[in-house]
């Protein structure tokens, strides 16, 4: 009995000075710096609201159909609204142009590829790579769905 006690003593003595020696004698972790510059590139100032869109989607077999609503985050601050103004007018950026290159980008998504989440990701992706190529001067970041309904 008193030497199944030792070698349980012994055991635990071993496992906690490893565990001493790998929290307190390990490398520590060195901050890496991100430029001030790019941070402030990439930080959303403001979103752009869209009305939703309902767009046909290519499917043969089936008629599909999409409504989702989108947000466009933005490295810019929004204007000012002046009394009397429309929202759009309001806004930073060309609204039927944006609205054109999402419903171009809608209207080529598969059904089957919207359904899981990968999908819904990547079709977040061109939609803001195709923003960025035709409306550079916007500032497109980010591209939020406010709602999302696909019928198939």
């Amino acid at each position: 009995m008193g030497t199944l006690i030792l070698v349980l003593v012994a055991v635990l003595l071993t496992v906690g000075g490893n565990a001493a020696v790998f929290f307190f004698l390990r490398p520590k972790a060195t901050p890496v710096e991100v430029p001030k510059a790019a941070v402030v590139e990439n930080k959303v100032k403001s979103t752009l609201h869209l009305e939703t869109f309902v767009v046909n989607l290519p499917d043969p077999e089936h008629h599909a159909y999409l409504r989702v609503g989108i947000e466009i985050g933005l490295n810019k601050e929004e204007k000012e609204k002046k009394e009397g103004e429309k929202p759009e007018a309001a806004g930073p950026g060309p609204v039927p142009e944006v609205r054109d290159t999402v419903i171009a980008v809608l209207s080529e998504s598969k059904p089957d590829e919207l359904l899981t989440a990968e999908g819904k990701k990547a079709l977040k992706e061109e939609l803001t790579k195709k923003l960025r190529e035709k409306l550079p001067e916007l500032g497109v970041q980010e591209v939020y769905f406010t709602e999302f309904l696909m019928q198939h």
